[in-house]
Parts: structure tokens; sequence; C-alpha cells
């Protein structure tokens, strides 16, 4: 089977550049002018090509902006006379219970 195979491939090769080799030279032609629609066209992938860019940096600045703030620590509260006198209870001393009951 692989002879077989193998032999296809040969006679095919064969044959497509023998077909070629037939085939009459043709002239060389000289500069071809490039057209309206060649213009649109590589206008049009300079576009997407810088549009691409420019996304693809935002991305990365805003991915960059939030790791930086993920790894930023918590900032501390800040503690003020009113949030620490709130928050502490007020301490009394004790009363002896002969004031009390006097």
């Amino acid at each position: 089977m692989p002879t077989l195979h193998t032999s296809l491939l040969t006679i095919t090769g064969l044959l497509t550049s023998l077909a070629a080799a037939a085939q009459p030279p043709v002239a060389a032609a000289g500069p071809q002018p490039v057209d309206v629609l060649g213009w649109i066209t590589w206008g049009a992938a300079f576009i997407v090509l810088l549009m691409a860019m420019i996304t693809s940096v935002s991305a990365a600045s805003a991915a960059q902006r939030s790791y930086a703030e993920a790894a930023k620590p918590a900032p501390a509260p800040l503690l003020t006379a009113a949030t620490t006198s709130a928050s502490r209870p007020t301490l009394t001393p004790p009363v002896a219970a002969e004031a009390v009951a006097a």
C-alpha cells in the first residue's frame, strides 16, 4: 500500500512539473499602478492596527494600576478624640456600700 501511495504522489508531481514547464514564458511586466481600492485597504489595515495597539496599551495600563492598588495595604483608621471617647466606656470609681446607704 505505501508503494502505491508513493508512486501516485510521484506521478502527480511529475505531471504537474511537466505541465508547468510546458507553459510559454510570460513577459516581465513593469510596475503595476496602485489603485484606489489598494490604498483604502492598506489605510484601513493601518487604522485597525493602530487601534489595536492603543487598546492593548490602555488595557495593560489599567491592569498595572489595579494591581498596584491591590498591593497597597489598607490605611489604618484615623483615631480622633471623638471616636476614642465614644468607643471607650467611661470608668467610674467603685463606691462603697456605706456611702450609697447614707
